[in-house]
């Protein structure tokens, strides 16, 4: 199992990055099944590995940084980052972190 932490926000609302992080959550249970996924904003269980990860803008971009870390020795296993041009482009990111993480990630 795995598990999706709220995602870190700078120079961003709070707000955003709670949506990337719930975006990325949804579209991993989607991908990998919803008993195979944990939103830690509604409730926390075991799981092996945890994503972690931040929302940045920087000038007129956003920098999403996510990173998959096997829970029981804290080393990072996958790491993945996106850069859009606008606020629009930010599911499309999210699909996107998700798809890569889904097939890394076993």
């Amino acid at each position: 199992r795995i598990a999706i932490a709220p995602f870190t926000a700078e120079n961003v609302p709070k707000k955003l990055s709670i949506k990337v992080s719930d975006t990325i959550a949804k579209q991993l249970s989607l991908i990998k099944g919803k008993k195979r996924v944990i939103n830690y904003r509604y409730g926390r269980q075991q799981s092996e590995k945890m994503v972690l990860g931040s929302v940045m803008q920087l000038g007129a971009s956003y920098m999403i940084n996510a990173k998959v870390v096997r829970v029981k020795d804290s080393k990072i296993i996958y790491y993945t980052s996106e850069t859009i041009d606008s606020k629009e482009k930010i599911d499309a990111a999210c699909r996107k972190i998700s798809q890569k993480i889904a097939a890394q990630v076993k």
